[in-house]
């Protein structure tokens, strides 16, 4: 749905965003809750953020610490057995090999299959990450060059003011102090963006590739430990069991660490539609892309009316009373030919827009018009075939009128530095085109980690139990085949 961004100037004013989403434990607060919003250079935010993670951490510590209890029941049971032998086995332990090859076989199939959806997900948050990234950095670089562009201008004319035109004293000032002010402010959006960009790329990269990486080892561990457990390979499948109870606490620190990833960017989206519906120059949202002043946009635009309006004049002038001979005072080069017609000057004397007269040029085509008025020059300077412009002449007139045109033309511009609507149109286009996908994506993920980390455990559980019952199954059939002969292992 497009928005109109042609309103009034923003309102200053206070907000904080996503004041209720971030409602959150803060553990560096006292664990009161957090009530600074969405704001990702503060700290307290990131701790809130990263408490609401902590019941995968919690677990992921609890399973670290069964697993040395785990081991200690291990040792005091190879222990007993050496000191008091082994006790003959009652019962038919069938049921326990059937029920856990059966529930093997669904959680290694649950995890394979949470494995996917992690893959497929979680390549497409990042390149949503990524992109909606380089979105804000491209609007960011666009701003920068269409500053530089204004600056420039701006440079050019008070260069020019002294020699190929005249300029009021306080226009001239004015012109200076803005110039200053634009050129200290020009790179704020692409320094802001880059710094977010770099932090966010530094983070995401090795928490992408961990990630990958522990997933694929638990995929090898689960198919492998289903077929050791199956073939009764026990040393190996107890080996395995160590081996993926501790990478399965790794999977649920990764675990965490992506819930505190989804809940950021959830934080993040929230903010800027809240923003987006109501815009204020002091919220958080200016360290995604920041506006720049308001009141500089507003002078740089006063001023670059008021220069393109004497720069104009002053071109009028010099055509009026030299070009076209039409003062006893303009200088005599031999020129000749039809008159140069008036520049259009596109700001009226009270700063307003104006519009063009019928025999007026504009000033974007001057360069086309009035090459048709340039005579062929002298050695000295005196024009040697009809013409009203030598090619000097000429040249020094283009130049002034460009530079009167890139001020002009840089005015919509101004006006919406001064709106801050480019902030409007860049977080508008990112909360309908990525938002979406970022939280779909991400949510995906979540689901297959979990998916994969509970099958996993499961898996490990079953391992054990199912080499367990296939040697119980072995040592039963072993003892009813003693008047037989020895049975051989399976």
């Amino acid at each position: 749905m497009k928005q109109d961004y042609s309103g009034s100037k923003l309102a200053i004013t206070n907000m904080t965003l996503a004041a209720e989403r971030t409602r959150r434990r803060d553990p560096l607060d006292g664990c009161h809750y957090y009530t600074g919003g969405w704001n990702y250079e503060d700290k307290h935010y990131w701790a809130s953020v990263a408490f609401a993670a902590l019941p995968l951490v919690i677990i992921a510590g609890v399973w670290f610490l069964s697993l040395w209890v785990f081991l200690c029941c291990a040792f005091l049971r190879c222990c007993c057995a050496v000191c008091c032998g082994r006790k003959k086995r009652r019962g038919n332990p069938r049921s326990l090999y059937n029920a856990s090859l059966a529930i093997l076989l669904i959680s290694t199939i649950v995890a394979i299959s949470g494995s996917v959806v992690i893959y497929v997900n979680q390549h497409k948050f990042y390149d949503e990450v990524f992109d909606a990234m380089e979105y804000i950095m491209n609007k960011a670089v666009t701003i920068l060059d269409k500053l530089k562009v204004v600056v420039n201008a701006f440079a050019n004319a008070a260069s020019m003011a002294s020699n190929q035109f005249s300029l009021p004293p306080d226009v001239l000032g004015s012109i200076t102090y803005v110039n200053d002010l634009v050129t200290s402010m020009a790179t704020l959006p692409q320094l802001q963006s880059s710094a977010m960009n770099l932090a966010i790329h530094s983070v995401l990269f090795p928490a992408r590739l961990a990630l990958n990486i522990i997933v694929g080892i638990v995929i090898a561990l689960v198919v492998l430990g289903l077929l050791f457990s199956i073939l009764g390979i026990r040393c190996l499948v107890y080996l395995l069991a160590v081996l993926g109870w501790a990478i399965i606490v790794l999977l649920l620190i990764l675990s965490a660490l992506f819930l505190v990833f989804r809940i950021a960017v959830a934080d993040a989206c929230v903010a800027m539609e809240e923003w987006v519906r109501n815009p204020t120059t002091n919220s958080t949202m200016n360290q995604v892309l920041p506006c720049l002043n308001s009141t500089i946009a507003d002078e740089a635009l006063s001023v670059s009316k008021a220069t393109v309006y004497f720069i104009v004049n002053s071109t009028n002038q010099f055509d009026n009373g030299v070009a076209n001979k039409r003062s006893n005072l303009g200088l005599s080069y031999n020129q000749s030919g039809p008159l140069l017609p008036p520049l259009c000057n596109p700001i009226n004397a009270d700063m307003t827009y104006r519009s063009c007269l019928p025999g007026e040029v504009d000033i974007a085509n001057v360069s086309e018009e009035f090459d048709k008025y340039k005579c062929q020059a002298s050695g000295s300077g005196i024009c040697a075939s009809p013409g009203r412009l030598t090619p000097y002449m000429y040249d020094q007139l283009i130049a002034v009128v460009n530079v009167s045109y890139s001020l002009y033309t840089a005015g919509p511009f101004l006006a919406e530095v001064g709106q801050c609507s480019f902030v409007l149109k860049t977080l508008t286009e990112i909360t309908d085109s990525y938002c979406p996908g970022l939280r779909r994506y991400s949510y995906r993920t979540f689901v297959g980690l979990v998916m994969i980390s509970v099958s996993a455990m499961v898996c490990l559980v079953c391992w054990l139990c199912h080499v367990r019952a296939k040697q119980q199954l072995w040592e039963a059939k072993r003892y009813k085949s003693l008047s037989t002969g020895p049975l051989k292992p399976w």
